[in-house]
């Protein structure tokens, strides 16, 4: 019974069935409570959540590990993580994320005057702190009485609760789920899920704006009772989901049909929702044909659906209710997946995704797809909310318990309980334990749950350090593999789980062995052309073709033991963050494990990304090993355990083989810049040697918030013995600026026409002073933008003090404009700026302008050289200016931050005036 979901009929001794792990449970309507029965159920969730509640500890934030997830799969992925550190720890996160960057939910304080009076972003903007008070609609509002008179009657059942609550606490830390119902473990999960979706102020102002068809406005005949309706949740996925056919197929899937993963998934006609409803109709009418039907329904086809199950499905329309969402359906249309690059939609559709799943959860029955993890959250929402079993039908061939891209009906047998049932993710296993997907994931779908399976069957568990000598593998394996031999290492225990308080922290965790800033040795090996530049400036002509592609390199691995393929940074960086701050955080990891780092970006930073100009060139494919990834590791400093890369490491104990890899575009990095190393794909002293690269989590928060090393623009987080609170912000930054500067010089060697640009913007560099000025989109993602007053003195003083031209370097028109009309004449006379620039005139980044990203990296670098020339710098915090104090660390001692939090104006003019003086 540990994965069967028994139900009993309130008002008649009859008892339902439903194997959770079917796709088809709606013969359990039969079950579905009377009306005084259902609000008791929600009013107990209600207490059940209280209890937990009173009784858990709340700290750190409920966080998804990519900006780009999507609205299911990231509330699917924050509940697994929250149960199992309420399970294990009694601890659940006290607050959502609170970062800008996820881009569903990116113009949320742009969009409501609630969130920016409150400077609240993405997650934090549409739904509460989890420890708030849960808010109520119009379901929970109408079971309330029930829950005062139940504490009042029943006297026992807060206590009763208690104990089932710490029942299933113990059971799931002791890996004994199997001794929990099934129903209890489904409801308690789901109210976790519940207790995240706490919705605020403008996820309840979208949710409202809910369009309702009713026959009986039209006078037609509708059923009419005064019995409470039986609300149908319909969820009809359509957009990126229709891939495989083309076309609606006509039928469902049954369980054993194949898995549904990008390019395999299918959509189903109209009918196939619709035939299911008629069932459920035909099962209602039998047993109460008094009662009505509301239907709940959510689709992203771009289409008027209403207009549709009107025309084709007239017996179903005008004998029900019909609720929908009233958002322009337009957004729906867009090109690619919903998380793609290929649009601009995210936020739209963000909103109606989290709407959506409100809509979908006062469903009692859930019709749709449970192979969408939208699906599975809306599912679980209207299980939580009603508090019991809600039968559903599912038309893709998956059931509660299936990944969503697995084939169902060959992984059935290695569901073993209801924790694997609710809480298995493929990504997650492969991320935490080092599983390797199969191969031929994208043609059949995911067998991981098979592959851990027999894992875990196999004895021991180590992990594994590989042997190379003079880079040749010894030995051979089967199937033509070459294979690599490795000598085991014990390490801790991969089985022991991270901690609850943050994802990306475990105590259990190997301790970094090396240096805070390790010793950083010249490791590009590149010839550094002397570059013949143009002193009157007449051909600065915007280069849009890709750059030369170098010939397979000889002997570049020579002495090292692989290859760091530099793929990206992070989603939301522009040009100073992805090509400096995220870089060089990679670059020392490189030196640390004696890696050949070789840069080559794909278009996962988004904001430096131009398809019209990286997408160009053939793909080139190289063969090098397979089989390493790099784990996770903590400093000994730190109480928390929080994570950063740690050592290479095996995939699978005992071998790498050789592969084929290919990589698309131009790589973005050598349209700017000369390469770091001298290695170029193919080169044959490379073959037996591993290639490794970061996935997002580990830049972000891996490196950039949690490794002591990496270079930072400011304090972030708060990790103690990073931030060092107890230091002034000068003396804490200095080494990392400096620890930058030596890998900056060691790496970054800017282009000819770069270097060409940041000469012309500014010839006269002798005795000069930069000043950065970063308005745009500062204005609200940031906390605000420095007044251009606050410069002016700075300009002046340097003026009187004798000195020469002024480089501006700005991201807006309204700056320049201001300059020229405000500014006296006796200082504008010595002001310079980059001229023809792309500026934005608003708080809109320039990289959000929709101008060409090609065009703004080449702008935005040509600002930080042209910086970086200056004898002195004012600036605010920014990546942009650090990268022009990384290029030029005499500006560490010549610089004045005029957001340095530790200072006063006073303070910082004083010192200014003493530089410039000496």
């Amino acid at each position: 019974l540990t994965m069967t979901i028994i139900t009993k009929s309130s008002d008649a001794d009859t008892f339902c069935a439903c194997a959770i792990v079917s796709v088809d449970c709606l013969d359990s309507v039969n079950c579905i409570p009377t009306q005084a029965a259902s609000l008791r159920d929600v009013a107990t969730g209600i207490l059940l959540r209280s209890l937990i509640k009173q009784t858990a500890t709340f700290e750190g934030s409920a966080d998804i590990r990519n900006s780009r997830v999507p609205m299911g799969k990231g509330f699917q992925y924050k509940t697994i993580t929250a149960w199992y550190s309420w399970a294990k720890y009694n601890k659940l996160p006290s607050e959502h994320d609170p970062y800008p960057s996820y881009i569903f939910l990116q113009n949320a304080k742009k969009k409501h005057q609630m969130c920016a009076d409150n400077n609240l972003f993405g997650f934090q903007c549409y739904f509460t702190a989890i420890n708030e008070k849960e808010e109520f609609d119009s379901l929970e509002a109408e079971a309330l009485r029930y829950h005062h008179h139940l504490l009042k009657t029943e006297l026992d059942l807060e206590q009763h609760m208690l104990h089932q609550l710490r029942d299933i606490q113990a059971a799931v830390s002791e890996d004994k789920g199997n001794e929990i119902h099934a129903l209890d473990h489904l409801r308690i999960f789901a109210n976790i899920l519940r207790m995240l979706f706490n919705r605020n102020e403008p996820l309840r102002e979208l949710s409202s704006q809910t369009r309702v068809f009713n026959a009986n406005e039209r006078g037609q005949s509708q059923k009419e009772s005064d019995a409470t309706p039986l609300k149908v949740s319909i969820h009809i996925r359509r957009a990126d989901a229709c891939m495989a056919e083309g076309k609606l197929v006509p039928e469902s899937s049954p369980l054993d049909s194949c898995a549904q993963q990008f390019a395999q998934r299918i959509c189903y006609a109209t009918s196939v929702y619709m035939d299911a409803l008629r069932r459920l109709r035909d099962i209602m009418s039998k047993r109460d044909p008094t009662r009505r039907i509301e239907v709940f329904i959510s689709s992203d086809d771009a289409s008027n659906m209403m207009d549709e199950i009107e025309g084709q499905f007239p017996d179903l329309y005008l004998s029900m209710t019909w609720h929908i969402l009233d958002f322009d359906r337009e957004r729906f249309n867009y090109k690619g997946f919903v998380e793609g690059y290929d649009h601009k939609n995210h936020n739209l559709l963000g909103e109606a995704a989290a709407a959506d799943l409100w809509l979908l959860s006062n469903g009692e029955v859930f019709i749709g797809h449970l192979g969408s993890r939208f699906g599975k959250v809306a599912y679980l929402l209207a299980t939580a909310r009603h508090n019991r079993f809600v039968p559903f039908f599912s038309v893709d061939g998956h059931s509660v318990c299936c990944e969503i891209d697995e084939p169902c009906g060959e992984m059935k047998p290695y569901i073993k309980s209801m924790s694997d049932c609710l809480t298995f993710s493929h990504d997650q296993v492969s991320d935490d334990y080092g599983y390797e997907i199969n191969e031929d994931y994208f043609d059949v779908g995911s067998y991981m749950r098979k592959i851990v399976a027999q894992a875990q069957s196999l004895p021991g568990d180590e992990s594994y350090k590989v042997e190379v000598a003079s880079g040749v593998g010894h030995g051979s394996g089967g199937d033509g593999e070459k294979q690599i031999q490795t000598t085991p290492t014990p390490t801790t225990d991969k089985t022991e789980e991270k901690t609850d308080q943050w994802p990306w922290a475990d105590l259990t965790a190997p301790v970094a062995d090396y240096k805070y800033f390790p010793e950083t040795r010249r490791r590009q090996s590149v010839d550094e052309p002397v570059f013949l530049l143009d002193k009157h400036c007449s051909s600065l002509v915007l280069d849009t073709s890709p750059p030369i592609v170098r010939p397979p390199s000889n002997g570049s691995c020579d002495g090292f033991d692989g290859v760091l393929h530099i793929r990206q940074g992070d989603v939301g960086g522009a040009a100073g963050t992805i090509f400096f701050v995220f870089l060089l955080g990679q670059l020392q990891y490189a030196e640390q494990f004696n890696l050949k780092p070789w840069v080559h970006l794909n278009s996962e930073s988004e904001k430096v990304y131009d398809p019209l100009v990286h997408d160009q060139g053939e793909q080139r494919k190289f063969t090098m090993m397979d089989g390493m990834d790099i784990s996770w590791a903590r400093d000994a400093r730190d109480p928390d355990g929080y994570l950063f890369p740690g050592r290479p490491r095996h995939k699978r104990p005992g071998r790498l083989r050789q592969k084929e890899f290919s990589v698309e575009g131009t790589g973005v990095w050598n349209h700017y810049f000369l390469p770091v190393s001298d290695f170029s794909p193919g080169d044959p002293s490379c073959e037996n040697k591993p290639i490794l690269t970061f996935d997002h989590d580990m830049i972000a928060p891996g490196i950039h918030y949690q490794s002591p090393w990496a270079p930072m623009v400011w304090r972030v987080g708060d990790i103690a013995h990073i931030n060092r609170n107890d230091l002034d912000f000068d003396v804490w930054i200095e080494p990392k600026r400096r620890n930058a500067a030596k890998l900056v010089k060691n790496y970054i060697r800017f282009n000819a026409e770069i270097q060409q640009r940041a000469e012309c913007a500014h010839p006269k560099q002798e005795n000069s002073l930069g000043i950065h000025i970063r308005h745009s989109d500062k204005e609200v993602t940031r906390g605000g933008a420095i007044a251009l007053s606050n410069f002016f003195p700075y300009a002046q003083a340097f003026v009187e003090h004798g000195g020469g031209s002024i480089f501006v370097a700005t991201d807006s028109s309204l700056v320049i404009d201001e300059i020229r009309s405000k500014w006296p004449s006796d200082i504008t006379s010595h002001v310079v700026y980059q001229v023809g620039t792309i500026l934005s005139h608003n708080d809109t980044a320039t990289f959000e302008l929709g101008i060409s990203h090609h065009r703004i990296n080449v702008e935005a670098l040509t600002d930080i050289l042209a910086l970086s020339k200056c004898t002195y710098l004012v600036h605010g915090l920014s990546a942009l200016s650090e990268a022009a104090i990384y290029l030029n660390p005499s500006l560490i001692e010549r610089s004045i931050n005029l957001e340095q939090y530790d200072q006063d104006d006073k303070a910082k003019y004083a010192n200014f005036l003493k530089m410039i003086s000496e």
